[in-house]
């Protein structure tokens, strides 16, 4: 099996991969913006990755990717959930 670090040149529709404790969470738009208009409501939309995905070309017949979500809960905690795809 080859692993295949994840880097924003595989990524699109994403300007950043921010490194978290497990792992990367993809952001839409560059730190200096997210920095700049840091209300509420613009964060939780910047922070939901939607239209973000990976492109990559390969000969493999399998393709083994592990995701993690977060979940949100009472009190505004989250609950970490691992995928395997």
């Amino acid at each position: 099996m080859i692993t295949t670090p994840l880097t924003l040149d595989l990524v699109r529709g994403g300007a950043a991969l921010e490194p978290v404790e497990r792992g990367l969470r993809p952001h839409r738009l560059p730190l200096p913006y997210r920095e700049r208009e840091a209300d509420a409501q613009f964060t939780m939309v910047e922070r939901q990755p939607s239209g973000i995905h990976l492109r990559f070309r390969t000969a493999a017949t399998t393709v083994a990717l592990r995701v993690g979500f977060a979940l949100p809960i009472r009190q505004g905690q989250a609950v970490r959930t691992q995928a395997a795809l």
